[in-house]
């Protein structure tokens, strides 16, 4: 009895070279059935649209076997009673196409799961090159932040860093999210795929559906192009993602030791700076208080040099004097102006002289001392200026030995 799906007179059986549809290509099968078009039934894509009761009643040893159970068939008993020992042709040609079809099955699933697992691999190398940029994003973010508390002079540089960061981080966001859904349903379909292509004529999970959706593509499904190109297209959005990341943090990183050294030669400069006007102010303050000390002690040892003279002086005054005041009592005609006479007022007006200008010396250097003694009270004042100017230069000398280094200056403590 010829079943209504099975092969009509204007078809031919012919055995030739098949290819396995697979998007790589794949080795030819010798072993391979083709049936021209016309052959079957309502069916689609080569699916029996009707089965009969006698085919939904055949056992499952007498189906032809895969070529790798050939040999459990081959040791397999049949059934008695169920089917006449000799089947007509159109038994065999169906027998044929169900074995051929379960082939084309296995090879397709086969070859699928292998599609699947290098978009697995590629989608998974990816993923671990995103996620590794985006820890050393989230690296480099860390070290700007850094940077910008240890340095409030560049503060400008790296908040404008900062705020690129962002959108690159946004962006490597989206694409770790297209790669991680992506990853997911290739997983899910990998599982699938396999449980498909693990399911034998023994299996236990095996049975009949009906229904058009399981012979029929949807419409929101892909194809092999649009499949392989979705995967391509995450991978290059990362790539390009990941390049512009890499990109932005290598300007980062040139920015931070930049500015590192640059505020070390500041820093530097500023020590120098500091360490001149230390000496400076120590040299201005040793010098007022060295002059200060000198002229004090050049002024008094004046006036003891004159005070002495004075006092010298007024010895030979006083036997000047004496000697006139006694020549005066001289008698009568003896009261003679002579010689001596002479030498002696002259003697004393001399010396009498002297001894004024040395008076005069004398309080023009007490004069002079006292000028001393009242500017003193200045001069200290100005010596406890240079005397604390010198503290705070120390002291911000002694703060700036803290300066931060240069792991701290580019962000990396």
């Amino acid at each position: 009895m010829e079943q209504p799906w099975g092969p009509s007179g204007a078809c031919v059986v012919s055995q030739s070279p098949c290819s396995s549809g697979s998007p790589r290509g794949a080795q030819s099968n010798p072993g391979c059935w083709t049936v021209c078009s016309g052959c079957l039934s309502p069916g689609q894509h080569g699916v029996p649209g009707d089965y009969t009761a006698s085919q939904l009643l055949w056992p499952q040893e007498e189906l032809p076997a895969p070529r790798y159970s050939s040999h459990h068939h081959h040791h397999q008993g049949r059934l008695p009673g169920l089917l006449p020992s000799r089947l007509p042709p159109s038994e065999h040609l169906a027998d044929q196409l169900t074995y051929q079809m379960q082939e084309d099955s296995q090879r397709n699933l086969g070859e699928r799961i292998s599609n699947i697992d290098y978009w697995q691999s590629e989608l998974t190398y990816e993923l671990e090159c995103l996620l590794k940029e985006n820890q050393a994003l989230e690296t480099m973010k860390k070290r700007l932040e850094c940077a910008v508390d240890e340095l409030q002079g560049p503060l400008k540089v790296g908040l404008t860093f900062l705020v690129t960061l962002f959108p690159f981080h946004s962006i490597n966001r989206d694409a770790q999210h297209a790669l991680e859904q992506d990853l997911s349903d290739k997983n899910s379909a990998h599982f699938i795929d396999e449980k498909c292509f693990n399911l034998r004529k023994t299996s236990d999970s095996i049975s009949f559906y009906y229904g058009k959706n399981c012979f029929q593509f949807l419409t929101s499904v892909s194809v092999p192009a649009t499949w392989a190109k979705f995967s391509e297209d995450n991978i290059r959005y990362s790539q390009h993602a990941r390049a512009n990341s890499i990109k932005l943090r290598e300007d980062a990183e040139v920015t931070l030791e930049s500015t590192s050294e640059e505020m070390w030669n500041q820093f530097n400069s500023t020590n120098l700076a500091f360490n001149k006007r230390i000496a400076q102010v120590a040299d201005a303050k040793n010098k007022l208080q060295t002059q200060l000390a000198r002229e004090i002690f050049q002024t008094e040892d004046t006036i003891m040099l004159l005070e002495r003279s004075i006092k010298a002086k007024e010895y030979p005054l006083k036997v000047a004097q004496t000697r006139l005041e006694a020549r005066t009592k001289r008698p009568n005609i003896e009261l003679c102006r002579d010689a001596p006479q002479f030498q002696l007022v002259t003697e004393v007006y001399t010396i009498d002289d002297t001894i004024q200008t040395l008076k005069q010396r004398l309080q023009e250097a007490r004069d002079t001392l006292h000028v001393l003694m009242v500017n003193k009270s200045n001069l200290e004042h100005d010596i406890a200026v240079k005397a604390n100017s010198l503290y705070i230069d120390k002291k911000c000398m002694n703060m700036r030995n803290v300066f931060p280094s240069t792991p701290r200056l580019i962000g990396y403590t």
